[in-house]
């Protein structure tokens, strides 16, 4: 059982705040399962605020995706010390905000739906990168880019993410997709 308290009023509210403070309080709950209550007050206002324009951001990025930066981090043979293999994190810039972290936006693109466009513009930004430096594909076995387990189920995404694939005509053993510990796959 979870018990979830709204505080009201909160200054003075409309009814539409009062109902989104009562909406973002039931995602609380259901965010954080083992929190058995949740209080709904002044403070949780600024959280409130930042994941509705981190959310405004993500839509924003979708249309400019120079918004979404892509951040290579090596995979290091130690014992020739060079690079074999590279992992693509994805990073999102805003000019108000400045450099917002996955752990923010990811789980709200993840509820909002929007996740898989995330994954599609990260696919075509790492194949771009590795079409433009054919050096750098041919030293490194593969690039990892971070996917949710939904994404790979879901046959009209993954056909896309082939589509991309074939499109910027990138060997796709270049590149590997790890699933991401947010989603869980299902067996249905």
């Amino acid at each position: 059982m979870n018990i979830a308290i709204v505080e009201i009023p909160l200054k003075k509210n409309t009814v539409d705040e009062v109902v989104e403070s009562l909406s973002f309080t039931m995602a609380e709950i259901k965010g954080k399962r083992r929190q058995p209550v949740i209080i709904f007050n002044q403070k949780l206002i600024g959280v409130r605020q930042r994941r509705l324009d981190i959310l405004s951001i993500l839509r924003k990025a979708l249309l400019a995706e120079d918004m979404i930066q892509v951040y290579f981090q090596p995979i290091m043979d130690v014992q020739e010390g060079k690079p074999i293999a590279a992992e693509a994190l994805m990073r999102l810039q805003d000019e108000r905000m400045g450099i917002i972290s996955p752990e923010e936006f990811i789980p709200l693109a993840e509820q909002a739906g929007l996740i898989s466009m995330f994954s599609e513009i990260m696919l075509q930004k790492v194949c771009t990168f590795l079409k433009a430096h054919p050096t750098i594909q041919e030293r490194l076995s593969h690039v990892s880019i971070n996917i949710v387990a939904e994404d790979l189920a879901v046959w009209d995404v993954t056909c896309r993410l082939l589509d991309i694939l074939s499109q910027r005509g990138v060997d796709a053993k270049k590149i590997g997709f790890e699933v991401t510990e947010s989603m869980v796959l299902s067996s249905n």
